[in-house]
């Protein structure tokens, strides 16, 4: 919408007799303040025109006031306040029976779900969206929607299939002449070239877009192309080119307080100067980009945050803070992107890809149908089979030793301990003989991962306290040649499951150590790394020669 648009909307307000024509223009308004980047005006008028709507019970213009307003709120960084908004709104539409309000109202609330990290619950929002959009062949939304469900992809790392959602995005704004969301379309088509490693076609896609965007003057746009070059730069290693476009971005952000937004280049300039070894300058960005994702509880920003924070500090050789940023690292991705939601997701994608494959050719209704009762099947079993794996994690933890016992046992400790799925097939073990002088401390490795592995893992906790603990053999050494005869009987065959360990026997002024396939790492008295090898020899498996460890 250009100024010309505006005016004349303000002409409109002006003339407008009936007080539902007036709320319905200023609805307008707002969506045009919104898009030119004047958020704090977009936010006032939408506040106004909600309570004008609210006084004449004018419930589609209620609707539209505050499905704008809750917008706007994102932008300002009060999301959870956007999502009531919305959900306000959607249930006005619900009741009006208005579809393609509906399916606006839904759009938006995928946009602002995504924003929490909320990305299951985001993207079934932006399908309905979608859905609803073919129905009334809606083609703004229908732009708005493809655009939205190529975000979700894009952090979810399908890159081939963002670039599919951009490009027919890009093809309803070109409809509608569109050129601020044909700008969006294009900044995220180079997004996903960027990614992807083809450079110089990611900063064409990026130029025409910012030419694009100064043309109408969104700034909103404007400073995405801004931090999104920035991006390709510092990937690029060209490192004041980066820092020109990214300030460039912020300034623009922090300016017209899209806070959001904001956070994204703060973490992209922590990253610059990671990469320049400016540490102290990255540790400032990516505290405040933190600070500002808490604030407005941005998750999806907030995990990426903490990952920087963590090889800054890692990179200061303060490894205390790197290893407390890493677990935040870990539990706030997952909570947003863990395997339930990774799982969740998919289904959304798969079901609605049957549904548009049936409303596109009907021919094919049958074996539709066939196939969602398939794909239930699948779903379930897949449940079923999560449901199992999640029990059996249960299990596993229960036989580990505490984390406190082990704490109060050696002292002060730093234990990472990060299953690459849902179980391990890597375990700990350890026993204290105060009478005798010494504890004992095992690390071991067991053949495959997931549930196989797992399942070893609890065999081998078990053998352990029957050699150790009731046959009372505390050498390192006679320890692991009485676990492979353990192993080797238990598993009755030849193969060469089994598993790598290390043994050591910690006393007062030594420490004994013995490997299978594990190699013990110390520091010596002049702080210098060192390293003993282990045996050649596994733990279980075929082998014709003696071991020995």
């Amino acid at each position: 919408m250009n100024t010309e648009e505006i005016e004349q909307l303000y002409a409109s307000l002006a003339k407008a007799k009936d007080k539902r024509e007036h709320i319905d223009i200023k609805v307008k308004i707002i969506w045009y303040f919104a898009m030119s980047g004047q958020a704090q005006k977009a936010y006032h008028t939408a506040q106004e025109t909600v309570t004008e709507a609210r006084a004449l019970s004018y419930n589609k213009g209620l609707a539209g006031a505050l499905e704008q307003w809750g917008f706007v709120a994102n932008t300002l960084g009060q999301a959870e306040f956007g999502i009531s908004k919305l959900e306000e709104a959607k249930s006005i539409y619900e009741q009006l029976k208005d579809t393609q309000g509906l399916a606006s109202v839904l759009g938006r609330l995928g946009a602002l779900y995504w924003s929490v990290g909320d990305y299951d619950q985001g993207l079934a929002f932006s399908y309905q969206s979608l859905e609803l959009a073919e129905e009334g062949n809606n083609t703004m939304l229908l732009a708005y929607s493809y655009y939205l469900i190529g975000g979700y992809l894009f952090d979810l790392q399908d890159f081939d299939k963002a670039k599919e959602y951009y490009k027919q995005s890009y093809d309803y704004f070109e409809l509608l002449t569109d050129r601020s969301g044909q700008g969006r379309a294009l900044n995220g088509i180079g997004n996903t070239l960027a990614e992807k490693g083809q450079h110089s076609d990611a900063l064409h896609y990026f130029e025409q877009a910012l030419t694009i965007n100064f043309a109408t003057e969104n700034l909103n746009n404007i400073s995405r192309d801004y931090n999104d070059i920035g991006r390709l730069h510092l990937a690029l290693n060209n490192f004041e080119e980066a820092e020109t476009f990214l300030q460039k971005a912020l300034d623009i952000r922090i300016g017209k307080n899209f806070k959001s937004a904001a956070i994204t280049t703060y973490i992209e300039l922590a990253k610059l100067y990671f990469k320049t070894n400016q540490y102290e300058k990255g540790i400032a960005y990516i505290q405040v980009a933190i600070q500002k994702s808490q604030e407005i509880n941005a998750n999806a920003k907030l995990f990426k945050a903490y990952e920087i924070a963590a090889q800054l500090y890692k990179a200061k050789g303060n490894f205390k803070e790197a290893l407390s940023y890493l677990e935040l690292f870990i539990e706030t991705k997952n909570q947003t992107l863990g395997e339930g939601s990774a799982r969740k997701i998919k289904m959304l994608e798969t079901q609605f890809e049957a549904q548009k494959s049936q409303q596109e050719a009907e021919i094919y209704r049958l074996k539709n149908v066939e196939l969602k009762m398939a794909y239930d099947i699948i779903a379930q079993k897949n449940k079923d089979i999560t449901d199992s794996i999640n029990y059996t994690r249960r299990i596993q933890r229960s036989i580990l030793p505490d984390e406190q016992d082990f704490e109060h046992t050696f002292g002060e400790t730093l234990m990472l301990n990060m299953p690459r799925d849902i179980v391990s097939g890597d375990f700990y073990w350890f026993a204290d003989f105060p009478n005798k002088g010494y504890k004992i401390l095992i690390l071991a490795d067991c053949t495959g991962h997931g549930v196989p592995g797992a399942i070893m893992t609890m065999m081998g906790n078990d053998l352990l306290n029957s050699i150790v603990l009731d046959n009372q053999i505390h050498e390192p050494a006679e320890i692991l040649s009485q676990l492979d005869k353990k192993v080797t009987h238990t598993l009755n065959q030849n193969a060469q499951d089994g598993m790598d360990a290390a043994v050591v026997r910690i006393e007062k002024h030594k420490m004994v150590f013995a490997g299978a396939k594990s190699p013990l790492i110390y520091i010596n008295a002049q702080k210098q790394l060192q390293k003993i090898k282990g045996s050649v020899f596994p733990i279980g498996g075929s082998f014709k020669k003696t071991k020995t460890f």
